[in-house]
């Protein structure tokens, strides 16, 4: 594979999949909170959700653009994605609910499909970071 298609495809996979994830948390949102009591999002949820949706689009779009501090940004986000879905796994096998929790057993389609993105995530990212990593160079700043 060339290397512009191999970055290409790096590129996509990350966007695809980080972009799903970000997407579907607005119908899980209004399917686990707001349509049951119309509580809107929390001031702290909804500072948090934009500071993690700047550090992704800020990544994404230096890396793209082959501009400072695109991989680091995108390897840190990457890492800390890991890691949140990585303990949400731990905690839920910790308190009885098993793993994979609505995807293994699922009772509602719409959070099947949420939750699977979220899966898709903890299994890409690490495979994201290391692609990025190995590539690097074709990432980095380019030289003039």
């Amino acid at each position: 594979m060339d290397q512009q298609r191999r970055r290409r495809l790096i590129l996509g996979a990350f966007l695809g999949i980080v972009g799903a994830n970000f997407l579907a948390q607005v119908p899980y949102y209004y399917h686990q909170y707001y349509a049951r009591s119309h509580r809107p999002p929390t001031l702290l949820g909804a500072v948090l959700m934009l500071f993690v949706l700047a550090w992704f689009l800020l990544g994404y779009g230096r890396l793209a653009a082959r501009k400072p501090l695109g991989l680091i940004l995108s390897v840190s986000f990457l890492g800390v994605e890991f890691l949140f879905y990585l303990q949400t796994q731990i905690v839920q096998a910790a308190t009885g609910n098993g793993i994979l929790l609505h995807v293994l057993h699922p009772d509602d389609p719409l959070l099947f499909v949420v939750f699977l993105i979220g899966y898709v995530n903890l299994v890409a990212a690490p495979f994201l970071v290391g692609a990025l990593l190995r590539h690097r160079a074709l990432f980095g700043p380019v030289s003039n």
